[in-house]
């Protein structure tokens, strides 16, 4: 249940987030919406998109970039 854990808090916090794809593209914004294939992710510089699972690498939250860039 860690996944579906970590996704409502991220929902609920409206929690912003990178996602980096397969193909190294990265995307900003915040989970909508989530089920076992699919994300529905807001994006801050375009329009909502729904991704599949499948198509991501990795997804962080958007603080941790601050976080690195203040140790750094």
């Amino acid at each position: 249940f860690a996944e579906e854990y970590y996704y409502l808090k991220q929902i609920a916090a409206k929690t912003q987030m990178v996602i980096v794809l397969n193909d190294g593209e990265e995307l900003r914004g915040s989970i909508e919406w989530y089920d076992k294939s699919a994300i529905k992710f807001n994006r801050k510089d375009g329009p909502t998109i729904l991704l599949l699972k499948h198509n991501i690498r990795y997804m962080f939250k958007s603080e941790e970039l601050r976080r690195k860039g203040r140790s750094s």
